[in-house]
């Protein structure tokens, strides 16, 4: 799977998953990184998804360093929504198209940020 680092302070964070690999969001810690890297909010990840510490936590596992971007890449916050629905992306405002639903709206958003 691949993801991009959120937040990562003091030895643990949270990567957003890419949407190929089924987005939202997962835990990691520092002891499931390859060769004790440092991971900063921006950088892209490969990882695992394993069970973590805490029994029934899902967690990020494995997790290599494919590509720096360090803090001054801005990320997108995933949102996902209480019913556990298609994650939004926030950012821009966007109005749906006549005819179109909420839940069309997203997909296609998201589709478009995948393609950028």
């Amino acid at each position: 799977m691949f993801g991009i680092v959120k937040s990562y302070d003091k030895g643990f964070g949270w990567i957003v998953i890419d949407i190929a690999d089924g987005g939202g969001e997962v835990f990691v810690h520092y002891s499931n990184l390859v060769d004790e890297q440092y991971l900063e909010k921006g950088d892209r990840v490969e990882f695992q998804i394993g069970e973590g510490a805490r029994r029934g936590q899902t967690a990020a596992m494995n997790v290599k360093l494919i590509e720096e971007t360090g803090p001054e890449e801005d990320v997108e916050e995933v949102d996902e929504k209480p019913d556990g629905e298609v994650p939004i992306i926030s950012g821009e405002p966007d109005t749906l198209e006549e005819g179109e639903s909420e839940k069309e709206h997203e997909v296609d958003l998201l589709k478009e940020t995948l393609i950028e």
